[in-house]
């Protein structure tokens, strides 16, 4: 479904982690494979249902910071530092080898736009219309797999994580269905 992406690089942004501390995107790669999985800390669906599947498969495989290290992106500009600590806490993230981290308004979305990442802000529900999508880089911080769905498997995660340490792009892995997060208001019909 991305192609286009496949062997680019996402455009290297100032971001900030949960205790404020600015660095490139690129600073984060580590020489290893590096997964982003796009959230925004005020959601309570879709991102929930990502992060949860994401510390299964990650617990499951045992080799997060060993073989590869994650990013919980947050697109929502309006996620301060706190709200990423709250995230992390939320989620287990040890806040080295899996953080969340944001970046100010139009940095977001020159990131998402350079991963292929959509989203639109929903002003009915206050609510983001957003994709499960994992984005892997490979350690040269290239994009080399998308991984759909909200409960990647280990071995999903595995064969993504691989790929991307030998350099190696493919096409997305799918199971089940391609899902949306988005908010309706069966009385307004929005």
């Amino acid at each position: 479904m991305k192609k286009k992406y496949l062997g680019q690089k996402p455009v290297d942004i100032e971001v900030y982690d949960a205790n404020g501390n600015k660095d490139l995107l690129s600073n984060y790669i580590k020489n290893k494979p590096l997964i982003i999985s796009p959230i925004y800390t005020k959601c309570y669906s879709l991102c929930g249902l990502i992060s949860g599947g994401l510390q299964t498969a990650i617990n499951q495989l045992g080799t997060l910071g060993n073989d590869f290290n994650m990013l919980s992106f947050s697109f929502d500009s309006t996620d301060t530092k706190a709200d990423l600590a709250d995230y992390q806490l939320r989620w287990k993230m040890d806040g080295i080898h899996w953080k969340a981290i944001s970046a100010s308004g139009n940095n977001i979305n020159v990131l998402m736009k350079s991963i292929g990442f959509e989203y639109d802000f929903v002003p009915s529900t206050n609510e983001y219309d957003h994709p499960s999508i994992l984005v892997v880089l490979s350690p040269s911080g290239k994009i080399t797999r998308f991984v759909y769905g909200i409960n990647p498997s280990k071995n999903d995660i595995e064969l993504a994580v691989l790929e991307a340490a030998s350099e190696r792009s493919r096409p997305g892995i799918v199971k089940g269905f391609y899902l949306r997060c988005f908010g309706f208001d069966p009385i307004k019909n929005i």
